[in-house]
This record gives C-alpha cells, structure tokens and sequence, in this order.
C-alpha cells in the first residue's frame, strides 16, 4: 500500500472500506501532523488525546484527556451517540 498518515490517501482508503463519507467520521488522534492535520484534510472531525490536560490542540475540533470522557466530547460535537449508531 505505501501510504502513511498525514497522506490524505490513508483516511480516504479507511472510508472506503467504511463505506461512509469522510464528514460522517470523527477521528481520534494523538499526533497534531500526522493525525489531526491528515484527518482534517479530507473533511473529518477530529479529536486530539493526551493525558495531560494542559496539553491541547489548537487545530483540532475538541480536545480529549480522558477516554471516560468521549461521548461528552462527542455530544460537544454534536454527534450523533445513539445505541443504534454506536458498535457495541
């Protein structure tokens, strides 16, 4: 395959293999470059995670320092949570 992230390729691939659109995906990611920037790229929403909670991203659409927090980060960003669209 060759890809690596931030190539806007390896998110798009992922999509397509999801069979869902790019604006339907919220991408978790602990690297600004290579995660956040790559996601964003292509239309996704995305999600920064470092357990420091002084350390933030500027670029990204939320912030996360704790995984018990997710679907509160997720509703911040209006996504839909429901036990129908989640997989268990």
């Amino acid at each position: 395959m060759g890809l690596r992230k931030p190539d806007p390729e390896i998110f798009n691939l992922a999509c397509k293999q999801l069979e869902v659109f790019p604006q339907q995906c919220v991408f978790i990611g602990d690297h600004e470059l290579a995660d956040i920037q790559g996601a964003k790229k292509v239309g996704m929403k995305t999600i920064y995670f470092h357990p420091d909670p002084q350390i933030n991203s500027k670029i990204s659409d939320a912030n996360l320092h704790d995984y018990q927090d997710i679907f509160m980060v997720l509703n911040q960003l209006s996504i839909n949570t429901t036990q129908e669209n989640t997989k268990q």
